[in-house]
């Protein structure tokens, strides 16, 4: 039996990956309120911390999602999938780099930035969770 078959690697990096980019939103979301009552200096540098290894998790999911469509073929359903998934992945990134320039440009008068901050996390989780489901799905077509 071989131990390091490379596709089983390359899912595996992506998985992780995922894990990290998803689930860190999501266990910032359940942190928030915590780190808020310290204050927004401990916000903006729980924020910063987790952005240091999001972001290079994003971009190895990008990498290896590419590696992974490289691997595959897809025909029928599975183009409508990965395109969606794709589409998905480019507004989960779109949302958090809205989020993150809207956090360092806040200011207490700075009020119009305050939905662009809440919307792009918000679009980021959801959209990154979606993304995830649609991964999974594409094991199936």
């Amino acid at each position: 039996m071989d131990w390091l078959p490379l596709d089983v690697i390359r899912q595996f990096l992506h998985v992780i990956s995922a894990s990290i980019w998803v689930g860190g939103q999501l266990v910032m979301i359940a942190l928030l309120p915590t780190v808020r009552s310290h204050g927004t200096e401990v916000s903006k540098a729980a924020g910063r911390a987790y952005n240091r290894l999001a972001w290079p998790a994003f971009g190895f999911l990008v990498l290896t999602g590419i590696w992974n469509i490289l691997e595959r073929s897809f025909s029928g359903d599975g183009i409508i999938v990965i395109s969606l998934k794709l589409t998905l992945v480019f507004f989960s990134g779109l949302g958090a780099a809205s989020h993150q320039w809207a956090s360092s440009r806040m200011s207490p008068d700075a009020k119009g930035r305050t939905f662009l901050l809440a919307s792009g996390a918000t679009i980021s989780t959801l959209f990154a969770i979606a993304a995830m489901y649609l991964g999974l799905l594409l094991m199936r077509v």
